[in-house]
């Protein structure tokens, strides 16, 4: 059985994932999205993903795991 994982965010890390998922291909369908189409199409490209999307469907749809590697920055605290 296939499952669908979904990578939110192909910048480095999801990119590497799913380049290290390659691999598995018999087990796992790799579906990328990032809000930046340019990158996703490179990702696509070298192979990280097997398809992108920009209309996910909901998590309850399929069965499905999702990875978001998307960059998250701390708030900065108001100096004093």
């Amino acid at each position: 059985m296939t499952i669908q994982i979904t990578i939110v965010g192909l910048g480095q890390l999801g990119a590497s994932l799913g380049l290290a998922l390659k691999e598995h291909r018999e087990l796992v369908h790799r579906v990328g999205h990032d809000r930046d189409p340019s990158l996703a199409r490179q990702a696509e490209k070298l192979g990280a993903v097997d398809r992108i999307s920009y209309n996910l469907p909901p998590p309850s749809a399929y069965r499905t795991w999702s990875f978001c590697a998307s960059r998250w920055t701390r708030p900065r605290r108001p100096s004093s």
